[in-house]
């Protein structure tokens, strides 16, 4: 089975909590899931059949119950976070895809909460390196002036770029 990388990662967190707490996975427990990785989790979900994974967009948020253990991504239902809190009773770990938790460690339903709140900064820290670097690149080595060049063609010519002062 081909795994992505945060496929593996979710994977992961599940393995941790029900390690962290034996019980904690039990049979029917509830994850809500963004609507939009049902293809990708199919494998995980067939892995892990005592798991009940909740697949909803943000265009089906009449259908949200109360009763769910775990969110992952809370700004991916179409109702303000904060609210999803609130009416989910029995939740215990909110997962972020986000390397940042700025946009929802603020809210107090979860601050002042027993909640775990984990993200996916493993996963996206060489990444936003990489995109940094090229940035870099980019700008101290004046990049546009040659994608410029070639979209005129600048093959067998010779090129000198004016740097920024």
């Amino acid at each position: 089975m081909k795994v992505s990388q945060s496929l593996r990662l979710f994977a992961l967190l599940l393995f941790l909590m029900a390690v962290m707490n034996q019980d904690y996975l039990v049979a029917g427990e509830k994850i809500l899931v963004p609507a939009n990785m049902q293809e990708t989790l199919a494998d995980l979900e067939e892995s892990l059949p005592g798991l009940d994974l909740v697949f909803l967009g943000s265009e089906e948020s009449s259908k949200l119950e109360t009763d769910y253990d775990a969110i992952i991504s809370l700004r991916s239902y179409g109702i303000p976070a904060q609210e999803l809190l609130r009416m989910s009773k029995k939740l215990r770990w909110v997962h972020s895809f986000s390397a940042g938790v700025e946009n929802v460690v603020h809210i107090p339903e979860l601050r002042d909460s027993d909640i775990i709140l984990t993200n996916a900064k493993i996963v996206q820290g060489p990444e936003i390196g990489d995109h940094t670097f090229g940035l870099l690149l980019l700008l101290t080595r004046n990049l546009k002036h040659y994608e410029r060049a070639m979209d005129e063609g600048w093959i067998g010519r010779a090129i000198h770029p004016t740097y920024p002062s």
